[in-house]
């Protein structure tokens, strides 16, 4: 009858696997092929990591001071040596910033905010369109000035304003349950 066993019937299914050759199978050694693998993506994840390097903690000392030296007082300028003096407390704060607190802030705000990101993707193209105008108007202004024969510094009270780059109409956010410009329920 269903649910009783009999006692002459074997306990052991005849299609089925033991416990001691599944765990065999689970506990079996590693592949060495898997192993030399799972070492050269540590590695490479070794080689990737940003470090700081001492005049890199130079520069943002001095930076530090720079807007205060220029704006207010070129008394605030930082010297070569006094920048190196405090360097290592800054490459030790940079570093620990890089490892620890800016990957935590940005995987943040990756995932609060994600019109962030397409502000500052926006951004980054439009700064990248800018920087190749203006490099290419300073190209052509260090020629001119070539063939002129100048040697003088660079003053030019004129304002140069670049035109737009060709804007791409950005396409319509789509947000469940609400309608979209021509009418249509978003789903």
């Amino acid at each position: 009858m269903w649910g009783r066993k009999n006692k002459n019937e074997e306990t052991a299914h005849p299609g089925g696997i033991d416990f001691e050759s599944a765990a065999g199978r689970v506990t079996a050694g590693e592949d060495p092929e898997i192993a030399a693998a799972a070492d050269a993506f540590i590695e490479g994840e070794a080689s990737e990591a940003l470090i700081i390097k001492p005049e890199w903690a130079i520069v943002a000392v001095k930076g530090c001071f720079y807007p205060a030296a220029k704006f207010i007082h070129p008394g605030y300028a930082v010297a070569e040596d006094e920048a190196a003096a405090i360097s290592p407390k800054m490459q030790v704060f940079l570093q620990t910033l890089a490892d620890k607190y800016a990957p935590a802030a940005i995987s943040r705000l990756a995932n609060r905010y994600p019109e962030f990101w397409d502000l500052a993707a926006a951004l980054g193209v439009l700064y990248y369109q800018r920087w190749r105008a203006v490099s290419q108007l300073v190209a052509e202004e260090q020629k001119a000035r070539a063939e002129a024969g100048e040697n003088a510094k660079r003053v030019n009270a004129d304002v140069v304003v670049m035109p737009s780059p060709v804007s791409v109409e950005e396409p319509e956010r789509k947000v469940v349950g609400e309608r979209m410009r021509d009418g249509s329920l978003v789903i």
